[in-house]
This record gives structure tokens, C-alpha cells and sequence, in this order.
């Protein structure tokens, strides 16, 4: 069951911008709720986040996320952790120690993905933060997709130099060379 919330966790990660700390840790079911809007002319549901705790209070928006993460709280999250109070996390609601909680899914997550073979830290970086790569594997794709930064700046709560210097840099050839060796060289 543990490792089922685990995978829960990076799935909700991956498919919204929070950073991987007190901005998805604390959310609770009051944090979350649902628009409806007509968008190219079919009704949608729209599955909004509104974290209680930012990192930077810039922008402080309310977060629309992506379907599947709409899907993920429907079907696995509110059926583990109904929605009784509105005050239940959203994740490992029976850990009340967030920061204990914080360390042991990133260790678990860092060991599955060093088994996996998908453990990458930059050499000299002294950066450890693996779980930070699902925010940026969301900026990424969502930056492929839209190519406009203000937006995804304004959603990630962050900016635009940020997102250019840290998360959509380009790789170099050598970069280039480890990301195929370890994807199609194995």
C-alpha cells in the first residue's frame, strides 16, 4: 500500500507544478476543488489546487491541473483518504510529521529510481534532490507543449529566469551522450 501512495505521489507531481515539499505535503481536501468551463466548445471539469504553503509568494495562484492528476485524485486519493473533514492530506494522511514524511519518500523515491537506472546527479553538483526532477520533467513537457514561459512561470510559481537557468537549459553533446547511453545503451 505504501509503495501504491508512493506512486500516487509521483504521478500527482509529475502532472502539477508543486515543489516536492510543503507545497504538496500539506494539501488537504479543502486545498482542492472543481470549475466547470466550456473549452472548445465540450464541458470540462477542471481539477484546481490551491497549495496552502508557497515557497515564493509571488503569484499564489490557484493551479489547474492536468487530467490525469484529476483522475488520480478521484480514483486512488479519495477513495484511500475520503474526503470526511476536508482537513485529511491528501497523502499519507496518517503521518502527522511532514518533514519525517518529506525524507522517506524521497529516499524510497531515490532508491527505486537508482534500481530502475534512472538516478541522474549532475557530477560536482552537490544538489540532492530527485524528486525535484518530476517539477522539471512537468515544466518541460508543458513548455514543449504551450512555449509560453510567463504562463508556466506564473502556474509553477516561479519565474522565467528560473525556468531558463534551471529547468529548460539546454543539454550539451556530452549531456546528450550520458541521456542515450543511459536510456538506449543498456
Amino acid at each position: 500500500r505504501e509503495y501504491d501512495e508512493i506512486a500516487d505521489i509521483v504521478c500527482f507531481l509529475y502532472f502539477v507544478p508543486l515543489r516536492p515539499g510543503k507545497e504538496f505535503l500539506s494539501l488537504t481536501h479543502n486545498d482542492i476543488r472543481v470549475i466547470t468551463s466550456i473549452q472548445k466548445g465540450k464541458l470540462q471539469e477542471i481539477l484546481v489546487i490551491d497549495p496552502p504553503h508557497r515557497k515564493v509568494e509571488k503569484y499564489n495562484n490557484p493551479l489547474p491541473s492536468h487530467p490525469i492528476a484529476k483522475s488520480i485524485y478521484f480514483n486512488r486519493i479519495c477513495k484511500r483518504y475520503p474526503n470526511e473533514t476536508g482537513k485529511e492530506f491528501l497523502f499519507f494522511n496518517n503521518i502527522k510529521n511532514r518533514e519525517t514524511l518529506q525524507r522517506k519518500i524521497g529516499k524510497i523515491f531515490t532508491k527505486v529510481s537508482r534500481k530502475l537506472g534512472l538516478y541522474v546527479l549532475n557530477k560536482g553538483s552537490k544538489r540532492h534532490r530527485p524528486l525535484y526532477s518530476l517539477r522539471a520533467s512537468n515544466f518541460i513537457e508543458t513548455y514543449a507543449k504551450s512555449g509560453n514561459l510567463d504562463l508556466i512561470a506564473k502556474i509553477g510559481n516561479t519565474s522565467t529566469n528560473m525556468l531558463n537557468s534551471r529547468y529548460l537549459r539546454k543539454f550539451s553533446e556530452q549531456k546528450i551522450a550520458e541521456i542515450y547511453s543511459k536510456l538506449y545503451l543498456r
